[in-house]
């Protein structure tokens, strides 16, 4: 006799002992045997132990089962499955990301999150074992309206670290999301200015130092009054530091244009942010620091020297040129070896441009001297270099200009810059 012609107590007793694919098959074959089956469909699919040799099989129609519920909106049977230990069965983080990949999920995930779906649960088969993937996932695609849900919903803690711990925020700011960054400060139990694990820095710095074309992010944390704009590292080195040194023009420009930006916040080393600019010789970027009312000159000095030091000490021509129009900065002003600008210019060998640029447009004191007690003339005296040596005589003669040089060592001081 067929299994299909058998009385229904039979059928019934027979599929609590058949295998998930078996009994799918056979509801496949006569749907009559659904009502009858239904109550044993679900047990099956809840009952962890039948599940343990179906090869994955087993889990992913449960994982369907779920899923198909939380789509249609019904809640009821979410709750009926989740109360016979389906959530034992299911991976929930591949359930979750499942739902995420929708278009329309929201109604979805509230249903599961309502009825009891972690979001922080840990992969079952991943090699990672990582927590928080489904948090991970709609961060990083955007979804920031399930993760708002996530949040509310799942009563996850927003400051608390995912893998690789970084909190979502930094994650956000690492992937670009500005929909989902606005999303997270706009929550008042957020911390902006945590420090992440791995980098030891906040989500504005992360932006800053490691993130490409991160002006949009940057922006949204920086309309945030709690972000601490002048957070420092442990070199004492601040967001506007880090953009100084990269030669990022609109990243500069953004954080410029916040009120509560320092200028004139130096490190460990006494460097400030114009420090940063001058050494890399991007003349854009240090008129933006020169044409700021908030620069104050006298600040920007420390163990290194002052920006005329970093000028002279990299070879920018360009940027030593602006920085002695501008005036404001002591060309006789020593670095902790007791250096002038002129006394590193003299020590490059073969910079003569560098030399003849600080001798025609300051007021240098060429007697000066360091803490080895040698003056910028004792230093040009004991180098076998004409051109040094002649400006440095008659500047010591009082001639503020210097005389063009003939031969060889003429084209040479025109072709690095210096106009003789």
């Amino acid at each position: 006799m067929s299994l299909l012609h058998l009385p229904n107590e039979l059928v019934f007793q027979i599929s609590g002992d058949l295998c998930p694919v078996d009994l799918y098959a056979l509801l496949r074959v006569n749907h009559a045997l659904f009502c009858l089956l239904y109550d044993s469909l679900l047990d099956t699919a809840c009952d962890e132990n039948r599940g343990e040799g179906c090869c994955g099989e087993y889990e992913n129609r449960s994982r369907d089962l779920l899923h198909s519920a939380a789509q249609r909106g019904d809640k009821e049977l979410v709750k009926l499955v989740v109360s016979k230990g389906i959530l034992n069965v299911v991976d929930t983080a591949r359930l979750l990301i499942r739902v995420l990949k929708r278009r329309k999920c929201n109604d979805a995930l509230r249903i599961l999150l309502e009825c009891g779906v972690d979001p922080l649960a840990y992969p079952r088969h991943d090699e990672m074992n990582v927590r928080g993937l489904p948090m991970r996932y709609a961060v990083t695609h955007g979804r920031a309206k399930a993760l708002e849900i996530m949040l509310d919903v799942g009563e996850v803690d927003i400051n608390g670290y995912l893998y690789q711990d970084v909190t979502l925020l930094h994650l956000a700011v690492e992937h670009r999301q500005t929909a989902v960054i606005q999303a997270l400060l706009a929550r008042k139990d957020i911390d902006v200015n945590r420090l992440g694990l791995v980098d030891d820095c906040t989500p504005l710095y992360h932006a800053v130092r490691w993130v490409d074309r991160s002006e949009d992010a940057t922006r949204v944390l920086l309309a945030d009054p709690r972000v601490d704009v002048n957070w420092c590292d442990t070199e004492f080195q601040t967001p506007l530091h880090v953009a100084a040194d990269f030669g990022g023009e609109q990243l500069l420009k953004t954080l410029l244009a916040h009120p509560k930006i320092d200028l004139n916040v130096r490190d460990k080393l006494g460097q400030t942010p114009l420090h940063f600019s001058v050494r890399i010789g991007d003349c854009r970027l240090i008129r933006f620091f020169l044409e700021d009312k908030r620069l104050a000159p006298r600040q920007h000095h420390g163990t290194l020297g002052n920006p005329l030091h970093a000028a002279v000490g990299s070879c920018q021509l360009p940027a030593l040129r602006l920085l002695l129009d501008d005036g404001r900065f002591d060309v006789n002003s020593t670095d902790e070896n007791g250096d002038t600008p002129l006394h590193i210019a003299i020590q490059k060998g073969d910079r003569e441009d560098l030399v003849l640029l600080l001798l025609s447009r300051a007021n240098v004191d060429v007697e000066m001297r360091n803490n080895e007690g040698r003056s910028s003339s004792d230093l040009a005296a004991s180098q076998n270099r004409l051109v040094v040596k002649r400006a440095m005589e008659k500047y010591s003669h009082g001639k503020r200009q210097v005389i063009g040089l003939r031969g060889q060592r003429r084209k040479r001081a025109k072709f690095r810059g210096y106009d003789l």
